[in-house]
């Protein structure tokens, strides 16, 4: 009995995630990289000292949060080959890019979030897939990491949240 109820469950979460994937804070829809540009409102460059624009290549994850779920671009970052980059701003559907008001406190169910990060070009993207560590940045610690394959759009601009289906784009890890 417990094996079944537990390979059902298995097979709900496959249903129920196709394109999608879980994280801590709801589900993951997108998860891609783009060399273009992202303007960003209240952005201060001082935050990423060393990184000039040309070695910038932009990390975006697109998102639907569980009810009751806050998020701040304090609460998460990427993981990138043992180094960590901090979320630089977020989004709500197809708006601007935010920086420093763009927490989210009372979370739509019918939005999509999305969060920004700002990665080194000489390391990453040099490949159509890379697979990077989602952290959040606050205890506890089970669940504070997950693996989530990047899709690499190279000169395209990330994918509007608005041509995101509810089933996601993710390419899930098998």
């Amino acid at each position: 009995m417990k094996k079944t109820l537990t390979l059902a469950l298995l097979l709900f979460s496959v249903i129920l995630f196709a394109d999608k994937q879980p994280f801590r804070s709801g589900v993951l829809l997108a998860a891609e990289l783009s060399s273009v540009n992202q303007q960003i409102k209240d952005f201060d460059a001082e935050d990423y000292p060393g990184l000039p624009q040309q070695n910038r290549i932009y990390a975006s994850v697109t998102l639907k949060l569980f009810p009751g779920r806050q998020l701040s671009r304090h609460d998460y970052s990427l993981r990138v080959f043992g180094s960590d980059f901090k979320c630089a701003a977020i989004k709500v559907d197809n708006g601007p890019w935010v920086s420093v008001s763009g927490d989210i406190q009372f979370p739509e169910e019918r939005r999509k979030y999305a969060m920004l990060f700002i990665l080194d070009s000489r390391v990453v993207g040099l490949n159509d897939q890379e697979k990077l560590n989602l952290k959040c940045n606050y205890p506890p610690a089970k669940s504070a990491e997950t693996e989530i394959i990047f899709n690499n759009r190279k000169t395209a601009n990330f994918t509007p949240a608005s041509r995101i289906p509810e089933s996601g784009i993710m390419t899930i890890k098998k």
